[in-house]
């Protein structure tokens, strides 16, 4: 078959199979050191990319544990926990600052008691019960007072109860049966 072909004709075909061989060639033999080289190029620049980061988080060290002492520092002029108690101490002073404040606003306490202590992350919850009446004004201002405070008081849960009837023409006089739930947190700094 080959023979039948003119010169021409078969200086063309031994080019093209000639073309043919070097395009697979090219494919099978330097194509894929090629692509492979490329991707190791890649992965270089990637990871120059994350010692350039890393050394200029080493380079920054210095400065970052500076802001770290002055955010603890500023945690600690916040009061906005309690720091180096014991979770018992807490608990009873938040219980006597409840029942001085109950006090002072004419209000009367029926029971407190003290709630399980729990751990979340670097904070001790400490969180105590407490039942007590009473009045509308007793109240809002009872809720200013805990909203206020420092170190900060979270109330969990709040119930309100009251014994009035809606035609009870005396509603502002009979008192509220208020149950909430009060915690407060102890930081516990690192050793």
């Amino acid at each position: 078959m080959i023979n039948q072909l003119s010169k021409q004709q078969q200086k063309g075909l031994a080019l093209f199979l000639l073309g043919v061989v070097l395009i697979v060639f090219i494919q099978i033999v330097i194509a894929p050191p090629i692509a492979l080289y490329n991707s190791k190029m890649s992965e270089v620049d990637d990871l120059r990319f994350k010692l350039a980061k890393y050394q200029q988080a080493v380079g920054n060290k210095k400065s970052l544990e500076t802001k770290l002492v002055s955010l603890r520092n500023n945690i600690d002029e916040a009061q906005l926990y309690q720091a180096g108690v014991a979770p018992g101490v807490v608990a009873a002073n938040l219980q006597n600052k409840v029942r001085q404040l109950v006090e002072t606003l004419g209000a009367s306490i029926i029971s407190t008691q003290v709630l399980t202590e729990k751990i979340e992350k670097k904070l001790v919850k400490v969180a105590i019960s407490v039942r007590l009446t009473v009045k509308d004004k007793q109240l809002e201002e009872l809720l200013y007072q805990l909203e206020s405070s420092q170190p900060v008081l979270f109330i969990d849960k709040l119930s309100i109860a009251t014994s009035r009837r809606p035609e009870t023409k005396t509603l502002k006089h009979l008192p509220l049966n208020l149950s909430l739930e009060l915690s407060t947190y102890i930081y516990k700094r690192e050793q």
